[in-house]
């Protein structure tokens, strides 16, 4: 049986990756062969585990499919290695495929492919070479992971996306803002499931109504989590406020185990961030709020259980709208880019 094989490094697997991937499928699946894909890492590089759970994810491994992983400190380069290079590499790749015959193919878009053929006795096959298929490049996305998000594999988009909330109390601008946020910054908006749900069935809100806004909030956070080619989800509200209600209105002690029940959700799909907004602004009046003329609760109560349920958090500090979104919109580039910095900076 003929055996396709590549071999890549994939430190931020790319649609490139992808396509390279799936013509070696489609070429084994036309030779009647079976694919080898090998991801080589090394230890200390960044996402190890969930660069090898996006293939698989994108690509389920079958008989005639197979993912390799390479782990180990090796040589990236002849230079490294002017001795034996090619025959290290050619060593890992038998360990792994098993024997190559001179009817296999050895599939790459650079040109070192040529020299692993030759080492392994096999064909070559290029894919994509002058780029004409897809212009992408390893190196160039991860050092602009924000601009380029789109070219990131779809399956491993989730590894790097960031979750923002809107939070605090009633009326200061929360809905505002994450709108204005997923829309100029390339965001997913994800809105509060409760309004939606109590405007279509009634204001009235009961502890059955209650439970039920607790699963369709976190099936709404679920399905955002699946939008593709966005590096933000910016929400207005998520199951941390739905706490903060339960203990306001008293549903914590009426019904502890819903409680329970919303705080294991949460725990699964709390933000990686939360922007609190100043409360020093008009409030206005909504048929959805209980305090009548004036909020339900406190800034401070809102950050005492973001402080108490480990949360990262940051307190805005302006009160106009433009100012504000100048202000949430800087702190966010700043923490996204610290946050992904061993990634753009790492250096094999």
């Amino acid at each position: 049986m003929i055996k396709v094989i590549t071999l890549m490094t994939a430190l931020v697997p790319t649609i490139g990756h992808k396509a390279l991937v799936e013509f070696c499928r489609q070429l084994a699946y036309i030779k009647g062969g079976e694919a080898h894909i090998i991801v080589g890492t090394q230890p200390n590089e960044p996402f190890i585990r969930e660069r090898i759970e996006a293939f698989i994810n994108a690509f389920p491994e079958t008989q005639e499919f197979n993912i390799h992983k390479y782990h180990k400190h090796a040589p990236q380069s002849p230079e490294e290695m002017p001795e034996s290079f090619w025959e290290y590499w050619r060593d890992v790749v038998i360990s792994l495929v098993g024997s190559v015959g001179h009817d296999d193919i050895f599939v790459a878009s650079e040109l070192y492919g040529i020299d692993m053929a030759r080492i392994l006795g096999c064909k070559f096959m290029p894919f994509n070479r002058y780029r004409d298929m897809l212009n992408i490049k390893g190196t160039a996305v991860r050092k602009d992971l924000l601009t380029r998000f789109a070219d990131i594999m779809p399956e491993f988009q989730p590894y790097i996306r960031k979750t923002v909330t809107l939070f605090g109390q009633e009326s200061c601008g929360k809905t505002t803002m994450a709108k204005r946020l997923a829309r100029d910054m390339n965001g997913t908006f994800v809105p509060e499931w409760a309004r939606e749900y109590l405007e279509t069935v009634g204001v009235e809100t009961t502890d059955d109504r209650m439970y039920d806004i607790v699963h369709g909030q976190a099936a709404l956070q679920g399905a955002a989590a699946g939008v593709q080619n966005r590096p933000w989800i910016f929400q207005d509200t998520d199951l941390l406020s739905t706490i903060g209600y339960y203990h306001i209105y008293g549903g914590a002690i009426r019904q502890p185990k819903d409680l329970q029940d919303c705080q294991s959700l949460f725990d699964r799909r709390k933000s990686d961030m939360y922007i609190v907004m100043n409360d020093r602004i008009p409030f206005e009046e909504d048929q959805l709020r209980y305090g009548g003329d004036k909020r339900e609760s406190s800034k401070q109560f809102w950050i005492d259980l973001l402080e108490k349920n480990n949360c990262k958090y940051y307190v805005v500090k302006e009160t106009d709208h433009e100012k504000q979104f100048e202000e949430i919109r800087v702190f966010l580039l700043e923490w996204f880019h610290e946050e992904t910095r061993i990634i753009s900076e790492y250096e094999r």
